[in-house]
């Protein structure tokens, strides 16, 4: 384009753009590409909302935020020149490992907050917060996408009177009900993402769009440790604040629930505690109320001045005892080392058990998960950390590659119910057109066909039907004197029978 990027691969399709992979000549680099639909290129709203993602995340400088190099028109078609991040999105790592490990879902959220923040600093409000706009490095990195453009030509992107709100999954209340959307509604819907990182599933689910919407708007979400009891109490504190239905009762800011995050941290350990005041009460012989033994029958108890020093002695021991005990384990404990993890992910699975082994790990080999990564290596390491405690277990994931989809029959559909079908079924639709007897805008078939299998997330070609082709326009007929068979066959010569002459 503008001789400038090389395009080379396919990363991606949205409802009004694609994303491609494209090495930019000038700097020697590989670049995201996206393209504005030339469908949309010549309507004037969407070349506005294409420019304004890119001027927008252009003044961004943050880790978490995709970074925009360049953007502009190139041969009569809108483009945005991104940094090219190589990993998975949030959405397939929750469908590959969800439920995720608590430190895990919340050091992610904290990631996409960091990026919010920057945004929102900058008076910028995404409004389409969800797994699919975050990206996730092999490191771990989060990388937030697709600020200020929803998907007007997607089926799951809501519109009221014409203006995008979001989508319907992870949409606000306040935009469902058709008001702006404002920081606080970003909030909510990350609080909707660590839903659904933690257990797996979505706080709302409904036959459509709109019926989600509804729920978001006027259902309670559940709570999140009914659905896995195994989240810190402290942590989905957090999230059920986050899906608070005014936005009034969200976290203030982005920069608020981080903090809240980092102040969720592993739970206390149950302990039986006895505090120094109660053994001194105890000794004393202490009531709740308040009154003290020292009623007890004359004749058979001591002086109160004989109670206290005993009392005041025997608290004395205990905290002694107590100081000893804490030294004994003090001095008996060593502090757990830290050894720093090797870089597994999409290595073979016997050579990440063996270099994990060499650094003193424990190794367990969970069952294989189906994910984009070649059968027989590592898809995914729990925990997902830098550095882990020496002796401790690690567990890997081994890829069984990707899942196969059966390609559902689309025959006889209308054009948006047969994309809808194959989306719902885990494929991407490419449409094309082709001459048939059926109904113009009607689904003929797909490429590979009906029955068949394809990867998960891939592109089936789905071929529209243009109705009948046009009739070949008629022979026209000989000119007088003129014969339609070869001359001199032996069929034109002249003679007296019925019809015209012939001359040669």
């Amino acid at each position: 384009m503008a001789g400038r990027y090389e395009l080379q691969s396919r990363l991606g399709a949205g409802g009004m753009a694609e994303v491609m992979l494209a090495r930019d000549r000038q700097l020697g680099r590989m670049v995201a590409l996206k393209l504005l639909a030339p469908a949309l290129a010549d309507d004037p709203e969407f070349v506005e909302r294409f420019r304004r993602e890119a001027t927008a995340v252009a003044s961004l400088n943050h880790a978490n935020v995709v970074v925009v190099y360049d953007h502009g028109v190139a041969d009569g078609q809108p483009f945005i020149a991104m940094e090219y991040v190589a990993g998975r999105t949030l959405k397939r790592v929750i469908a590959e490992e969800a439920p995720l490990a608590a430190e895990v879902a919340a050091e992610y959220a904290r990631q996409l907050l960091g990026g919010l923040s920057a945004a929102h600093a900058a008076g910028i409000v995404h409004r389409d917060v969800k797994p699919e706009n975050v990206i996730v490095r092999e490191d771990g990195t989060l990388k937030v996408a697709d600020f200020g453009v929803a998907r007007l030509a997607d089926q799951t992107v809501l519109t009221r009177h014409g203006s995008v709100i979001g989508t319907a999954a992870y949409i606000s209340p306040e935009q469902a009900r058709g008001e702006a959307a404002v920081a606080a509604s970003d909030l909510y819907s990350v609080g909707v993402v660590l839903f659904e990182m933690l257990t797996g599933i979505l706080p709302f689910t409904g036959e459509t769009p709109l019926a989600i919407a509804n729920q978001h708007v006027a259902t309670p979400p559940p709570a999140v440790r009914t659905v896995n009891s195994g989240v810190p109490v402290r942590l989905a504190r957090v999230v059920d604040r986050a899906l608070s239905k005014e936005p009034a009762g969200r976290h203030a800011s982005a920069r608020e629930m981080m903090a809240a995050l980092a102040a969720a941290g592993p739970e206390d350990s149950p302990a039986t505690l006895i505090a120094p005041t109660a053994v001194a009460a105890e000794q004393r012989g202490a009531l709740p109320n308040g009154a003290t033994s020292a009623s007890a029958p004359a004749g058979h108890g001591r002086p109160a001045r004989f109670t206290r020093p005993r009392a005041l002695i025997a608290l004395l021991a205990m905290l002694g005892l107590a100081v000893v005990v804490l030294v004994l384990v003090t001095q008996s404990s060593d502090h757990p080392k830290l050894v720093r993890m090797p870089s597994l992910l999409g290595t073979r699975v016997t050579q990440a058990k063996a270099a994990l082994q060499a650094r003193g790990f424990g190794v367990r080999i969970g069952p294989a998960r189906h994910s984009e990564r070649p059968s027989g290596v590592v898809s995914a390491v729990q925990p997902a950390t830098t550095s882990a405690a020496s002796g401790s277990l690690v567990t890997l994931t081994p890829s069984s590659g990707l899942r196969q989809i059966t390609i559902p029959p689309v025959a006889g559909l209308t054009r948006d119910a047969a994309i809808s079908l194959l989306q719902r079924s885990g494929l991407q639709a490419r449409i094309g057109i082709a001459y048939g007897a059926a109904p113009v805008g009607t689904a003929l078939a797909t490429t590979p066909p009906e029955g068949a299998t394809a990867p998960v997330h891939s592109f089936v070609l789905l071929s529209i039907s243009a109705g009948m082709p046009p009739m070949a326009p008629a022979e026209p007929a000989a000119p007088p004197g003129k014969a339609h068979g070869a001359k001199g066959d032996g069929h034109d010569k002249p003679g007296k029978g019925k019809g015209p002459k012939i001359k040669d």
